[in-house]
């Protein structure tokens, strides 16, 4: 009977262990795992709420990412939804995802319902939860602007209201009315979310004088007057329901503005364009017409003008008008000599309401035809003239682009005759160009000149031999320009580079040509000759170089002391003076300069160290315009490195040359150096006979 009770007692014990033993580990498992939302507060149905997950013993498989489902639920659907969380990474025990909020559950789009003010749950097995609260968005309504003018003013009604970012992924829609104090039923737009997710949505708009349209986005309005936006919040932060938004901007008529291309509102010649700036005048989508009324003071009467919108919706209207010394017609208005010209605007739609009259004065001095070049004097065979001949009456065609022939000549020639091209139909406006050349060439429109010439443009009208019209203009040499590209030289075979221009040295348009310069030092018995290379065919720029105290194939060179000038002389046969002049350009070379090199330290520590390598040497900033380079020897005392390395100059024309290498123990490379545990470093610039070390330890 004892051994029975105690076969019990052992029994009981056993149970209450393993049910120790269970209770212990549930509570450990639930104390090891928790579940998070990643607010504690939302607003608007474009929230979403992301959920985290973790737990060490959530992870069954260390070697992929595995899913697991939590539930979420909301106060107004208890139901809720599940959502899918993927593991971070495999092995990782946290489990990420997300859902949707909006007016009603979808388990298949994952959107959970919630009303105002509701509180949402994420939950798991084991009795995790996490909750946050859910409120709605207050929407809000504005205009882009504040005020708007004139008729072809453009603008956007802006609603900001997340709760209608109702599918996450999708371009949502809200509606909007806008009206006037002209028309206050107005119009109603569909407004369109600027993205997915963004709860901002954008409806655009014009306007009218003559009617509201829904389909073409315009509202009516009047000369001065506001419009208003109105948007119905269904559901705002505080609960309320419908609540009406309303914002609200100024709109004017615009004053018409008349301009001219006359300058300072005074100009000559035989026609001129007419702008007018009228926005009221503009139709959506299409290109207006406006009428206008020209006249002259001493000549003639009113003459109507039409003009035309430079294209649809910009509110700028333009023509031509033409002018003739003998009378008016549907084509040309007539003016005197010298006239005052009238152009008057009637505006309908001012910000005063009514009608104005826009008038705009200029004035003119009749020149019936205009034969010019765009200058009077021209120098060097790379140059060429802008013929232009400006007469309305010689276009005889108003379908296509004409031509008229001018002769050319010059004091012992007998010219060439240069084609000159009406700049596009109905223009009136003849332009050409003309070339200078060493021969004559009409096939090129090039004339020759020689020296100082005088050259003569002459249109002659076929239809009267009398009828001439001619200018002048003048042509000389181009004095050549010589350079070097210092002042200053330092070092032995340091190269001078010379540019020389002188467009009339080039002999040959298709061809680089070749010019000779010469060189002249203190002392020198001969002078040095360098030859120059045109730099492309025709272009009259010439560049070549020389070497100070060269040495080797740095040919040609001079010999200089420190302290000595040069000069380098082109002799340029053809002057604006007629005569040969010699052109200068010289410099000193101010002798070997001392060359310093330096490291960054005299001990380094440790292996990835960085060993800083500087040399100053203004004897090796070869080129003035770029960063140069110089080599330096660095050898240690182990023997694990001997090599060449490269510096390079820290800026153009400093001198200054840098390199930075990492100490390893691996094979040296370009930007390594191999030493041993203790060591020593050797870097040498053989040239001038500096050097640098350091010591080094590994530890």
């Amino acid at each position: 009977m004892i051994g029975f009770m105690k076969r019990n007692i052992s029994i009981l014990c056993l149970i209450l262990l393993v049910s120790t033993s269970f209770i212990i580990g549930a509570y450990g498992a639930s104390n090891d795992s928790e579940i998070l939302l990643d607010r504690t507060s939302y607003q608007g149905y474009g929230s979403r709420p992301a959920v985290t997950l973790r737990g060490k013993k959530l992870n069954n498989n260390p070697r992929v990412r595995e899913i697991i489902n939590v539930t979420v639920y909301s106060g107004s659907d208890s139901a809720g939804i599940t959502v899918k969380l993927t593991e971070t990474g495999a092995d990782t025990g946290e489990f990420t995802g997300d859902f949707g909020v909006g007016p009603k559950s979808d388990n298949i789009t994952k959107t959970l319902q919630v009303v105002h003010n509701d509180t949402i749950y994420a939950t798991y097995t084991g009795g995790l939860v996490y909750s946050a609260n859910w409120r709605a968005f207050t929407g809000s309504v504005q205009f882009a602007k504040k005020s708007y003018t004139g008729l072809n003013a453009e603008s956007t009604i802006i609603i900001n209201d997340k709760d209608h970012n109702i599918r996450s992924g999708y371009i949502d829609t809200v509606t909007v009315r806008l009206t006037s104090d002209t028309d206050p039923i107005g119009i109603q737009l569909t407004a369109y979310e600027t993205g997915a997710n963004t709860g901002t949505f954008y409806a655009g708009f014009g306007f009218s004088n003559e009617k509201s349209s829904m389909k073409d986005a315009l509202i009516k309005i009047n000369g001065s007057d506001n419009i208003y936006a109105t948007y119905i919040d269904e559901l705002n932060e505080d609960g309320a329901v419908n609540t009406r938004v309303t914002a609200a901007a100024e709109f004017k008529f615009s004053e018409a503005v008349i301009k001219t291309s006359a300058s300072n509102d005074e100009g000559a010649g035989s026609m001129f364009t007419v702008t007018i700036n009228d926005p009221d005048a503009n139709h959506p989508g299409m290109k207006d017409r406006i009428i206008a009324k020209i006249s002259s003071e001493k000549a003639s009467g009113e003459k109507t003008i039409w003009l035309t919108e430079t294209g649809e919706n910009t509110g700028n209207f333009k023509c031509t008008v033409l002018l003739s010394d003998e009378m008016t017609t549907a084509t040309f208005l007539r003016v005197a000599d010298t006239d005052t010209i009238n152009i008057k605007y009637i505006d309908t739609t001012v910000p005063e309401g009514d009608s104005k009259e826009i008038v705009k004065p200029i004035k003119w001095t009749y020149i019936g035809r205009v034969l010019k070049t765009d200058k009077q004097e021209y120098s060097g065979f790379n140059s060429s003239a802008r013929v232009t001949l400006s007469d309305y009456k010689l276009n005889t065609d108003e379908e296509k682009a004409e031509t008229i022939d001018v002769k050319v000549r010059t004091s012992d020639s007998k010219g060439i005759t240069l084609t000159l091209k009406e700049t596009g139909s109905n223009t009136g406006e003849f332009t050409g160009t003309l070339y200078f050349g060493k021969s004559t060439k009409a096939s090129k429109d090039t004339i020759k000149v020689d020296g100082y010439e005088t050259i003569t443009i002459t249109f002659t009208n076929k239809k009267d031999k009398d009828d001439i019209e001619e200018c002048v203009l003048t042509w000389s040499y181009q004095d050549a320009e010589i350079e070097l590209d210092k002042q200053e030289y330092k070092g032995n075979n340091m190269p001078v580079n010379i540019t020389l221009r002188d467009w009339d040295a080039n002999e040959n348009p298709k061809s680089k040509d070749e010019i000779k310069v010469t060189v002249k030092a203190p002392g020198a018995e001969k002078e040095v000759f360098v030859k120059l290379t045109e730099t492309s065919n025709g272009s009259g720029i010439f560049k070549g170089a020389f070497y100070i105290n060269g040495t080797g194939d740095n040919k040609p060179s001079i010999t200089l002391n420190a302290g000595d000038k040069f000069e380098v002389v082109f002799t340029d046969k053809y002057t604006t003076s007629g005569k040969v002049e010699d052109r200068f350009a010289s410099a000193l070379w101010k002798g070997i300069s001392a060359a310093t090199l330096t490291l960054d330290s005299q001990k380094y520590t440790g292996y990835e160290d960085p060993v800083v390598i500087k040399l100053q040497d203004d004897d090796l900033n070869i080129d003035s315009n770029s960063r140069d380079k110089v080599s330096v020897q660095v050898r240690t005392r182990s023997g694990k490195t001997v090599a060449s390395y490269t510096l390079t100059e820290t800026g153009p024309n400093n001198g200054e040359f840098i390199l930075t290498l990492k100490i390893s123990n691996e094979p040296y490379t370009s930007k390594t150096i191999c030493l041993a545990d203790t060591d020593v470093i050797t870097v040498t610039y053989a040239e001038k006979k500096v050097s640098a070390s350091a010591a080094f330890t590994k530890e």
